[in-house]
């Protein structure tokens, strides 16, 4: 048996609310928010995760070497962040109540909120009242959903984009496949038993109701809704205007001088600049013996030091990948080379030494450069701190 609380409106129906934690708040999450219709408390959520995401990645551009236990941290605030309003969950959702004009009407103890709904309307169990317990695909339903969940939220921790967003698509089709299941069952179906005039075991204390609503309530919900709507807007805002510059080279880590993109040259040029290779490469320019160790790169770089605004670390579907995110005056300098160099190659220098060799297939625009094939995730991280100053 379980405590619930009932809430009544004038006009609408009633709503019973359990005391106590709400696991399915737990393993949910958005998805227990969107199906309460609480939306005060999503909107707020979002505003924090949002602004916690805009935070990682400032911190994560200011201090590259702290960037893997910045992640760690951060995942552990939202999981005991979630776990606070996972436990409160059910007190929220009495709150948004009271905020839409309900008030306490009654407290009983029953099996579920169906039968609590029923005892309280009643005043005693009623042989035709079915119980509301899910059927077994229901739960089965929604519990692959929440597994789903997990590991699609699993794999956007270790930033592999496509399996998380797989998962995530399939954790939506089970949750929403599940609802409908549910919907059916509650418009059409029956449960397995149904309470006896003769149940005993349940307590209920009823209310009276209060002279007027609870504005507090009221004014309380509006002003986090706006709160949440203005902080939203700020967070939003700001990552918009980042890829447009607002966070630039300056305000971030200094790049080392030695990190630039140069175009390959034949060995014969007068200015050639001659590097050593920090990796063996198969695919070299026709001009380069077998077994060469030095590659002959244009003096003049695409893009330097000054032109590259991060480098960080990350997954992709062959491994370890380095990601470089450049100004808006970096990019446009990419895109132009490597358009105007189609099948020419081109070199990722850092150290005195050539990082990556690669051929230009197509034009790189976005202000975005992945290169891949670079050593192990431990190598790549070593790397991207020794390419900051």
């Amino acid at each position: 048996m379980q405590t619930f609380r009932i809430y009544r409106h004038d006009t609408r129906p009633d709503e019973a609310v359990k005391v106590g934690p709400s696991w399915p708040a737990f393993f949910f999450g958005f998805f227990w928010l969107l199906f309460k219709r609480l939306w005060t408390p999503l909107l707020v959520v979002l505003a924090v995760v949002v602004t916690v995401s805009l935070l990682e990645w400032l911190l994560a551009t200011a201090f590259p070497r702290a960037e893997s236990t910045l992640t760690y941290v951060v995942t552990a605030l939202c999981l005991v962040g979630w776990m606070v309003v996972a436990m409160r969950g059910n007190r929220l959702r009495a709150w948004v109540l009271r905020s839409k004009g309900y008030w306490q009407a009654a407290e009983v103890t029953a099996m579920d909120a169906q039968h609590a709904l029923a005892l309280a309307t009643e005043g005693a169990p009623a042989a035709t009242v079915a119980a509301g317990r899910l059927p077994l695909v229901v739960a089965a339903l929604m519990g692959g959903g929440g597994l789903c969940a997990f590991v699609a939220a699993f794999f956007a921790f270790r930033q592999n984009g496509q399996a998380g967003l797989v998962f995530a698509v399939f954790a939506g089709v089970l949750m929403v496949a599940g609802a409908v299941v549910q919907a059916i069952v509650m418009r059409h179906g029956k449960a397995p038993r149904a309470w006896q005039a003769g149940d005993a075991g349940h307590r209920l204390d009823r209310f009276e109701r209060p002279a007027s609503p609870d504005d507090g309530a009221r004014r309380e919900a509006r002003r986090w809704r706006y709160g949440a709507l203005g902080v939203l807007a700020v967070t939003l805002g700001l990552m918009l205007f980042a890829p447009l510059g607002l966070f630039d080279a300056d305000s971030g880590p200094r790049i080392h001088p030695s990190v630039a993109l140069h175009l390959a040259a034949p060995p014969a040029g007068p200015d050639a600049l001659v590097l050593p290779l920090r990796t063996s490469h198969a695919d070299m320019p026709s001009w380069h013996s077998p077994g060469e160790t030095t590659v002959s790169l244009r003096p003049e770089p695409v893009v330097s030091a000054d032109h590259i605004r991060q480098v960080r670390a990350t997954y992709g579907e062959g491994g370890p990948v380095l990601v470089m995110t450049l100004s808006r005056d970096g990019a446009q300098r990419l895109a132009d080379a490597t358009a105007a160099n189609l099948g020419g190659e081109m070199a990722l220098v850092a150290n005195g030494e050539v990082i990556s060799l690669a051929t230009i297939q197509s034009e790189i625009a976005g202000g975005e450069l992945m290169v891949a094939g670079i050593g192990t995730a431990g190598e790549v991280q070593a790397l991207v701190v020794s390419m900051h100053e």
